[in-house]
């Protein structure tokens, strides 16, 4: 919502992410859609991974490096606090290959209490305190 309210063309990515080969959230299309379907509010976790496309294949992931720096013990050091890289370089550096299933925040609106057009709003009158 930041990045669209300040004008960049900025779209969320619903799926999973491979660390070292290994599925992180086990997320697939056909969960994804009962979830969807599922006429049950959600307060609960959902499996899946979300980030930011920015285009032509740059990624900005914040919640992956904390995952990596936990249960991969990278130290954290070497860890960026948000990744902002191409997907190659992101596979490439680490080992991280991110799965996309659908795009747009439609479905974190529908299936939890995430509303990006508010957010967008809010954060266009109220922009965030630069540190």
């Amino acid at each position: 919502a930041v990045l669209n309210s300040k004008g960049y063309n900025a779209e969320l990515i619903i799926g999973e992410v491979e660390i070292n080969g290994t599925l992180e959230f086990d997320t697939n299309i056909d969960t994804l859609r009962r979830e969807l379907d599922s006429q049950e509010d959600r307060s609960d976790d959902q499996e899946l991974h979300v980030w930011v496309s920015l285009g032509s294949d740059v990624i900005v992931d914040c919640g992956l490096p904390d995952r990596m720096i936990k249960n991969y013990k990278v130290q954290e050091k070497y860890m960026p606090p948000i990744m902002i890289d191409t997907a190659s370089n992101l596979s490439r550096q680490f080992r991280a290959r991110h799965q996309p299933m659908l795009l747009g925040a439609e479905f974190l609106a529908k299936t939890n209490s995430l509303n990006m057009g508010e957010l967008i709003n809010h954060y266009k009158k109220h922009p965030p305190i630069r540190y």
